[in-house]
């Protein structure tokens, strides 16, 4: 899965990043996902965004000039992944290892 993230270093594009992070976490993608970050304007049109930010999911633009949730996002990245036979690992346990009874 290819995943690029177009805008130029704004306040918009820092935040859509974060909705993407958070994504990719709720999803188990974290770490395993490269991002790919476009600022270029002349690459962005070449990609057929005009106004960012944007989101690039395997050379579709699926969100451009807004912020979607993260579970709009989500639902695009888990979309992306069946069709591309992708798997996510399961999230971390963050809590630590489960008591012993």
């Amino acid at each position: 899965m290819v995943i690029e993230l177009l805008g130029l270093p704004n306040d918009a594009t820092a935040a859509l990043d974060a909705v993407l992070h958070d994504a990719l976490a709720r999803l188990g993608f974290e770490g395993t996902a490269k991002v790919h970050r476009v600022a270029d304007v002349a690459a962005m049109i070449a990609r057929g965004v005009r106004q960012p930010p944007a989101l690039r999911i395997d050379g579709r633009v699926v969100c451009r000039r807004r912020v979607p949730g993260v579970d709009e996002v989500a639902g695009y990245l888990e979309a992306a992944s069946a069709a591309a036979g992708l798997r996510a690992r399961p999230p971390a346990n963050r809590d630590g290892p489960a008591p012993v009874s």
